[in-house]
């Protein structure tokens, strides 16, 4: 078997898309949006999916939570358990399913379209359905797929059956369809117009639907007819419905709205959650006169649970609030700042070492939302915040106190070049100053009336603060001269830092960065292609080759050859990256939305490199299993057009490291087991060439 270089740069991009080196500290498990979960009678074993690929398992009733191998990085949209089997759809058609609960593999479904929702009467009988009126039934235990006509055109969120005959898919445009002949054909039934997200049946007769703006549905009759039982007190959109019985069950929705009944819908009452995050799935496990158990996910990971008739608490994950910056001190503590801007919540969390955990902190004496933080020596620090305030911790951020700054404007940044002299900025040009005392802060004229976002100063005397519409002011004379510098974009710019005295980068909006070089009578700022268009909000560069920047979207741009290009990592996350924060070239943090704070202890993996083909059509014929592996690694043909094939495992460095030849059969399903006993944990590339083609595969080996 020959191989090339071309097709270890297709593995290196594969393994950064697959396999992120950004690894979740807060909120843990993981704190990507969760999309649905599952659980099985009175089974303890359950599951959650969501976005990039995530699955999650519980094996105490969802009380802990692991985050488990998944073999997609697609987003996840809905997971079934059955007694002995579960499968996920999601993105693109993509299907997952466990024999053993313990791993998955991908199966075929035969479209791109985004399937939305799969239900299972027992392991071997299911339903997934889809954008643009997809349905597609299998009776193989989700080994093949049969495309059913639906008749309709519109999106379908949600199928469920009564029994094994009797079924309802509902969707866009108030669709509800139905069956009495296991899934074979569907009519439509209701005069709805609202769109319907969920349908549930706890008994052969009676169901549920939930909806837009509030909608509540209940049928008595299987689905031949449904009433509207809505609440009048709830006006949000509701995405799960899950009965306990015929006449006890909950429904969960958008701005934290949880809502039950006792009594088949006729009265509804609303459950507290502490939270304004949507909640996307809800499950009852148990009622009696004394208690409910239920859990419910959504946002940011939130999972919360309830084993009483009180409130519900938080399992896992989720929050509202943004983390927008982040330090670590000399005594490897380190100090996450955020909140919600629109309340002024602030939140502090605070860490002992790298690599978490992280434990929020509160302090009265931080009401308002917090911004930027500074530290000039090893116990002396500074936040800035809404509403003109400035707080001083002296005992490395232990207590927090404000300090006077007679400017009621909110102020987006601060930096303290040393513990004597200070700058803080801030909306509509604000700009002040303190030397010596800081509870005495000075007006500096900035010239500009657009509002200053972030501040770099190489000593007291001399620094830049850049900002709306493409500002950039260099200051020099701690603030007597202020000049500005022509940018050349109107694009708003969120951050700069310089690596040497005599180069910095600034970014910004719609993916830009500049290059600015101080000169003795000007400046000059060159563009730099980031080759994305998402805003780009902060930069940092523990040496002057290296170099990070986070932005929305879960995007970090890397450089390594000092800052002239740069490439995307692949983080695992859409979650906006607001603080950055490395201890060298390899270790650092980036935190952001949800109170999301990755690390990496590798400068983040390999880049993603830009212009490499995805795999061959033919890829997708094959499975991997489990993948990350330990001993054995199972490769499954789905269809195998061939009689024999020769398997390859090469390192990193092309060096053959395994070859195995191996009889096919042909033309059916067909697997082969491989041992990797002795093999080092590690990458490799896997090859399986056939007499017609030649497949690549991605392998990951584990510690054993």
């Amino acid at each position: 078997m020959r191989f090339s270089f071309s097709f270890l740069l297709i593995f290196f991009t594969l393994f950064n898309q697959a396999y992120p080196q950004w690894y979740w500290e807060h909120p843990v498990p993981q704190g990507n949006h969760l999309s649905e979960l599952s659980f099985n009678g009175s089974s303890s074993i359950g599951f959650a999916v969501g976005d990039y690929g995530v699955i999650l398992r519980s094996d105490n009733s969802g009380e802990n939570w692991e985050l488990m191998d998944s073999v997609t990085t697609e987003n996840l949209t809905s997971v079934f358990r059955t007694e002995n089997r579960a499968f996920i759809v999601g993105d693109n058609g993509i299907m997952l399913k466990t024999d053993d609960l313990e791993s998955w593999y991908q199966t075929e479904s035969f479209t791109h379209y985004k399937l939305y929702s799969v239900f299972f009467s027992d392991d071997d009988h299911g339903y997934a359905v889809g954008y643009q009126g997809t349905i597609l039934k299998t009776n193989s235990g989700g080994e093949f797929w049969q495309y059913i006509l639906s008749g309709t055109p519109f999106t379908l969120y949600s199928v469920h059956f009564a029994n094994p005959d009797i079924g309802i898919i509902v969707g866009d445009s108030g669709t509800i369809l139905r069956t009495t002949d296991a899934g074979l054909n569907w009519s439509q039934t209701g005069t709805f117009t609202n769109p319907l997200f969920d349908v549930f049946f706890p008994s052969d007769s009676i169901g549920y639907i939930a909806g837009k703006d509030g909608l509540i549905l209940r049928s008595n009759d299987s689905g031949i007819n449904w009433t509207d039982v809505s609440s009048p007190f709830i006006k949000t959109d509701l995405y799960s419905v899950h009965f306990y019985n015929d006449t006890i069950g909950y429904i969960a929705g958008s701005n934290g709205i949880v809502i039950h009944t006792y009594d088949g819908g006729g009265l509804w009452q609303l459950d507290t959650t502490l939270t304004t995050l949507s909640f996307q799935s809800v499950h009852q496990f148990y009622h009696d006169t004394t208690s409910d158990t239920v859990i419910i996910c959504g946002e940011f990971g939130v999972i919360q649970k309830k084993n009483t008739l009180s409130n519900f608490v938080n399992i896992s994950g989720g929050s509202h609030e943004t983390f927008g910056s982040v330090i670590f001190l000399p005594d490897s503590s380190g100090i996450a700042i955020g909140g919600y801007p629109f309340n002024d919540e602030c939140t502090l969390y605070r860490t002992t070492k790298p690599g978490g955990p992280w434990t929020e902190i509160f302090f009265d004496s931080l009401p308002c939302y917090p911004t930027d933080i500074s530290f000039p020596t090893d116990s002396l620090g500074y936040i800035s915040s809404k509403n003109g305030r400035v707080y001083k911790s002296t005992d490395a951020g232990n207590s927090w106190n404000r300090i006077r700054t007679d400017v009621i404007s909110d102020l987006y940044a601060v930096c303290f070049p040393d513990s004597a002299h200070g700058f803080a900025a801030g909306m509509d040009g604000l700009l002040i100053k303190t030397t010596t005392i800081d509870t005495l802060w000075n007006l500096v004229e900035t010239g500009t009336t657009n509002s200053l976002f972030a501040l770099y100063f190489f000593d007291k005397q001399n620094g830049y603060a850049v900002g709306e519409n493409g500002t950039v002011l260099r200051v020099k004379n701690s603030g007597s001269n202020i000049s500005s510098v022509n940018s050349g974009t109107s694009a708003s710019l969120y951050d700069i830092f310089f690596p040497t005295d005599t180069l910095g980068f600034i970014c910004g909006y719609d993916g830009k960065i500049f290059k600015i070089k101080p000169y003795f009578g000007s400046d000059s700022l060159f563009p730099v292609n980031s080759g994305v268009t998402v805003p780009l909000n902060k930069i940092w560069f523990p040496n002057p080759d290296t170099g990070y920047i986070a932005g929305e979207v879960g995007t970090i741009l890397k450089t390594t050859d000092g800052g002239n290009t740069w490439y995307p990592q692949y983080t695992g996350t859409s979650n906006s990256l607001r603080g950055i924060y490395f201890f060298n070239g390899n270790k650092g943090v980036v935190v952001g939305a949800g109170l999301t704070v990755l690390s990496t202890e590798n400068g983040g993996g390999s880049v993603i490199l830009p212009g490499i083909p995805d795999l061959s059509p033919a890829d997708q014929n094959i499975t991997l299993y489990p993948n990350p592996a330990t001993r054995i690694v199972t490769l499954e043909f789905l269809t195998a057009p061939f009689a024999s094939a020769e398997i390859e495992i090469i390192d990193l460095t092309g060096k053959l490291m395994k070859t195995l030849q191996s009889a096919v059969n042909s033309g059916r399903r067909h697997k082969i087991s491989v041992d990797l006993s002795e093999l080092d944990p590690g990458i490799y590339l896997l090859m399986v060439e056939t007499a017609s083609t030649r497949i690549t595969k991605k392998l990951v080996i584990t510690s054993r």
